[in-house]
């Protein structure tokens, strides 16, 4: 009887053990998953921000990469613009150039034809020729511009010039270089005004000689004779 009970002690002990140890490791277990849960919780957000971190580079690249496409858009547009503001500008310039040479070589021309002439006495003679001179001369310094224009650099430009004449020398000069041409065709130039004629030009009097010259060249050219 005494046996019985002992095995029965025995028996409530090893259960007693094996709860303990069960309950032990138990705990143990859903210490260790709640870990586990905070660990995938913590790689969950870690990879969250990486993700975020990655599309971010994504974005800034495609960013910089259009930005640079639309940037070498641009320079392409601004450079042919400018390709067709230089090729307007030459053209226009050209233009300028051949009605800036043509009145002198029209006047030079002019004066030797009177200079043919078998009749013309000496004092005329030598006017003619020293008008020709002068508007050989004009046709030099137009030559020249040109070719300064051509040499100067791209980035300082250039400035016209502003230069004073009196209206009365301003006038002699331009009847000089039209005189011959007047005389062929046989037709008169007048010139009118209410100023005085020691008034003075301030202004760009080469480019204002250009613009009177070509009005006044046109004008004999479209002209009937006599």
């Amino acid at each position: 009887m005494q046996i019985e009970e002992t095995n029965k002690m025995n028996d409530r002990r090893a259960v007693f053990e094996f709860y303990n140890v069960f309950s032990e490791q138990l705990s143990e277990m859903k210490m260790l998953n709640a870990l586990k849960d905070k660990q995938i919780i913590k790689n969950k957000y870690t990879y969250i921000k990486i993700g975020i971190i990655i599309i971010s580079i994504i974005f800034i690249i495609l960013v910089f990469a259009e930005l640079a496409a639309r940037k070498k858009r641009y320079m392409y547009h601004l450079t042919q613009k400018s390709k067709r503001t230089i090729l307007e500008a030459k053209g226009q310039f050209l233009e300028n150039m051949s009605h800036e040479i043509r009145t002198p070589i029209t006047s030079i021309l002019g004066y030797l034809t009177l200079l043919k002439q078998e009749h013309l006495n000496l004092d005329k003679r030598i006017k003619f020729t020293n008008n020709a001179i002068d508007n050989t001369k004009m046709m030099m310094t137009s030559l020249d511009n040109f070719l300064n224009l051509t040499t100067v650099d791209k980035s300082s430009g250039f400035d016209k010039i502003k230069s004073s004449i009196t209206l009365s020398d301003f006038k002699k000069e331009i009847r000089s270089t039209f005189f011959a041409n007047l005389e062929i065709k046989n037709i008169k130039l007048y010139f009118k005004t209410n100023a005085e004629k020691s008034l003075v030009i301030n202004y760009d009097v080469e480019s204002l000689m250009i613009i009177v010259n070509n009005l006044i060249s046109n004008a004999i050219k479209y002209s009937n004779s006599n």
